[in-house]
């Protein structure tokens, strides 16, 4: 998996992400935060806790976020279809793309 924005300040993406989640109830169990200059960590908490990490490339006039590590909790497996989907759906709200 795959997200892809037109190139631009990664933290303005997140601030975007974040502000799309707010009022949702997916927004208070998910949070985006960038770990670092070069890793995205995406973190789900409801019973358990669930990381997706992705490394960010640029590749010239966009930028990726490509999943390297995923740990989902053994209560989130039934729903990760239904989550991920979510998850798609708010990247695409503010500008970005999901590739497989």
């Amino acid at each position: 998996m795959k997200i892809v924005f037109k190139k631009q300040d990664p933290q303005k993406v997140i601030a975007a992400i974040k502000e799309n989640l707010g009022g949702r109830k997916l927004g208070k169990i998910v949070d985006f935060e960038l770990a670092s200059d070069s890793l995205l960590q995406v973190t789900i908490k409801k019973m358990g806790t669930s990381s997706l990490i992705f490394d960010f490339k640029d590749e010239g006039d966009t930028m990726t976020w490509g999943l390297s590590q995923e740990k989902i909790a053994l209560a989130h497996r039934a729903f990760r279809a239904e989550v991920m989907e979510k998850l798609v759906k708010i990247v695409t709200q503010v500008g970005g793309t999901v590739r497989s």
